[in-house]
């Protein structure tokens, strides 16, 4: 096989993992802005609850527990829409260099720099990974 179908192969592998990942990002940005909707009713609901007088305790760690979530949330969407970004960069870079670049030099050193990207992006996602099991199974320790 030829340098040229090697480095053409690289690039729909890499064009195919992004779009993997867009999709991925897509689902889990939607059902944390479902998550963050639905806490952020409940807060307003508690608060008008605490401005009408009511000193409840429970109410009050309710609250408290709310808006916690509620930014555990939002840091994990803009995690999100940080790989989605870079995904969708990484889509476009390789299908133009696909169908767009003829030289070999060029197209070679742009798959591998892809491919950098791809790889720092997986450390990136793996740490991610670590930091939400070190806090799930910290906050579910009975």
């Amino acid at each position: 096989m030829s340098e040229i179908n090697t480095i053409n192969e690289y690039l729909v592998d890499i064009s195919n993992i992004s779009l993997t990942i867009i999709g991925i990002c897509l689902a889990v940005f939607t059902l944390l802005y479902s998550f963050i909707q639905n806490y952020r009713d409940k807060l307003s609901l508690n608060n008008e609850e605490i401005r009408r007088g009511n000193k409840n305790i429970s109410l009050r760690k309710q609250v408290s527990f709310y808006r916690t979530i509620l930014r555990t949330f939002k840091r994990a969407n803009q995690h999100v829409i940080i790989i989605l970004i870079i995904n969708t960069i990484q889509f476009i870079s390789s299908k133009l260099a696909y169908y767009t670049i003829d030289g070999i030099s060029l197209k070679k050193n742009i798959s591998y720099f892809l491919i950098v990207i791809c790889i720092a992006q997986i450390l990136y996602t793996l740490i991610l990974l670590v930091f939400v099991l070190k806090t799930y199974y910290k906050t579910t320790r009975t």
